[in-house]
């Protein structure tokens, strides 16, 4: 996936959390992305090589993921 698709994926995930009222400001729960660039030869700059926590896991209690991107 992309970066631009990740940054998406976790936008939809905090409108979710946070619903369709609008909340308390400073109550709203939190979801941060963190980039972290790494060289790597023969990835396509922007592509996500690996992330915490894993794909396939539930994030229900992640506060942050932490995603590795090919510059």
């Amino acid at each position: 996936m992309s970066i631009v698709d990740a940054r998406a994926a976790v936008a939809a995930v905090r409108n979710i959390q946070v619903g369709p009222a609008l909340p308390v400001r400073g109550s709203e729960p939190q979801l941060l992305l963190l980039e972290i660039t790494k060289e790597a030869p023969g990835q396509t700059a922007g592509t996500v090589l690996n992330q915490t926590p894993a794909l396939a896991a539930r994030c229900s209690s992640a506060r942050s993921i932490e995603a590795v991107v090919a510059k």
